[in-house]
């Protein structure tokens, strides 16, 4: 509800660059307070988060939140709800 709100009044993009950055900074924060350690994988294990990190988060959780824009916030969590069947078929 609150994207809602915002993406009238801002860039689509700069909304999208707003909720990714807030919501890494409370990831890695809670990975670091939790001992989590970043380093020592294997070069294509790193290769293999970023696939991760830029197919399913850009193209589709970037989807649901510009749809914010043109659709009510209960039609596109209800959507949200389809997403395990979805990633459940492709893989």
């Amino acid at each position: 509800m609150i994207g809602r709100k915002l993406h009238n009044r801002i860039d689509p993009g700069l909304y999208i660059v707003m909720v990714y950055g807030i919501s890494s900074v409370f990831l890695i924060s809670g990975a670091l307070l939790m001992g989590e350690k970043f380093t020592g994988l294997e070069f294509k294990a790193y290769l293999y988060m970023l696939a991760i990190a830029i197919v399913p988060q850009f193209i589709g959780h970037s989807r649901f939140n510009l749809s914010v824009r043109h659709l009510s916030a209960t039609v596109v969590s209800v959507a949200i709800l389809g997403e395990p069947m979805g990633a459940s078929i492709l893989a």
